[in-house]
C-alpha cells in the first residue's frame, strides 16, 4: 500500500475580495493491492486506487492586472475525485491458462467559473462531470512450443454525464444536462500454427458489438 498527501500553497491574490493566496491546492490519495494464492496454480490479485485534488480558487491571472493578482466577483473552486477498483482471477495450467479481470472506475470533476458580466451582478457558472466505467475481460490461452492459441471475451460499459448551471451565485438554475451511455462486447481469438522451418501462420479474428446513446 502507498498513501500520499500534498499541499501547494496559493500565490494569487484577489484585491477585489480582499483575499490573498486564493489558489491553494490540496491533493491526497493512495493505492493498495493484495494477492491471494489458494494453490493449484490459482491466483487472485485485488487492488484499488484513490486520488482527490481540490483547489480553493482558479489557477489563473488576467492580462493587464498587477503580477499574480486577479479580481473576481466570486470564488472558483475546483474538485477532481478518482476511484478505481479491480479484481483478477488467474490460473496458470499446463495445458490451459486463465486470466479474468474486472475493473470499476468512478471519476467526478466539479468546476466553478465566474460568469459575471462587466458592470453587472455576480453570476456563477457550474459544471459537474461524472463518469462511471465498468470493464471486463476473460481470456483463455494455451499451446506448446510454437503452436499457441488464445480466445476470450471482453466488455465495456460507460456512463458519462455533464450538468451545467448558470445564474445567482447562491442557487444557479440548471441550463443543460447531457448523458452519454456506451457499451461494447467483443469475442476474439487467435491461433498460430508452425509450418516449414521457422515459418508460422497466424489466424485471428474479433467480433464486436457496440452501442452508443446520448440524451
Amino acid at each position: 500500500g502507498v498513501g500520499y498527501w500534498s499541499l501547494d500553497p496559493g500565490y494569487v491574490d484577489d484585491p477585489n475580495r480582499g483575499l490573498s493566496d486564493i489558489n491553494e491546492t490540496r491533493s491526497y490519495g493512495g493505492r493498495a493491492a493484495i494477492r491471494y494464492e489458494p494453490g493449484a496454480g490459482w491466483s487472485l490479485p485485488l487492488g484499488g486506487v484513490i486520488q482527490n485534488i481540490s483547489s480553493r480558487d482558479g489557477q489563473y491571472v488576467l492580462r493587464g492586472s498587477p503580477p499574480l493578482t486577479r479580481s473576481s466577483a466570486i470564488a472558483q473552486p475546483f474538485d477532481n475525485d478518482f476511484r478505481l477498483g479491480y479484481l483478477t482471477i488467474q490460473r496458470d495450467g499446463s495445458a490451459v491458462s486463465l486470466s479474468s479481470t474486472t475493473a470499476l472506475v468512478r471519476h467526478d470533476v466539479d468546476s466553478v467559473f465566474d460568469a459575471t458580466p462587466a458592470g453587472g451582478a455576480a453570476r456563477r457558472f457550474e459544471e459537474d462531470i461524472g463518469i462511471t466505467l465498468l470493464s471486463h475481460e476473460t481470456r483463455l490461452s494455451g499451446g506448446t512450443g510454437r503452436r499457441s492459441w488464445v480466445a476470450g471475451v471482453s466488455g465495456v460499459y460507460d456512463i458519462s454525464r455533464i450538468e451545467r448551471r448558470l445564474g445567482d451565485p447562491q442557487d444557479p438554475p440548471s441550463i443543460l444536462g447531457v448523458r452519454n451511455e456506451n457499451s461494447e462486447v467483443a469475442l476474439f481469438g487467435q491461433y498460430t500454427q508452425p509450418l516449414l522451418g521457422p515459418v508460422s501462420i497466424t489466424l485471428g479474428g474479433r467480433l464486436t458489438y457496440a452501442r452508443a446513446v446520448g440524451m
